[in-house]
């Protein structure tokens, strides 16, 4: 599922249309159900960008919430830095836990504010 083909993100940001604005989230909830998986690419394992986006958090919260199934995929540089760390053993997997559970969505970017 590519929410950017199925949500006009272009009209609603750039145009500025508030109706495609309006219906945004309950039309991704809706097709994300309809699909019932996700992927999300991430950049990199320590502090990915994904994850700094308001947008993308809402996506997560949204996939824990309805229960659909997230797969999260790295380019591979990204995925021999993470093995690369696995193998320090508890103190590289310690590490890893503490990235991926650090999202601070108090200070999530957005295109526009609010």
């Amino acid at each position: 599922f590519m929410c950017f083909f199925v949500n006009n993100q272009y009209r609603i940001l750039v145009e500025q249309s508030r109706v495609g604005a309006d219906v945004l989230g309950s039309r991704f909830e809706g097709q994300l159900c309809r699909v019932g998986q996700m992927v999300a690419i991430l950049d990199t394992w320590d502090n990915p960008t994904y994850l700094t986006r308001v947008w993308t958090i809402f996506e997560q919260s949204c996939a824990i919430r309805m229960k659909v199934p997230v797969k999260m995929i790295l380019p591979p540089e990204a995925c021999l830095s993470l093995e690369r760390e696995l193998e320090k053993g508890t103190e590289g997997i310690s590490r890893v836990k503490a990235a991926l559970v650090s999202v601070d969505s108090r200070n999530a970017k957005a295109h526009f504010e609010e």
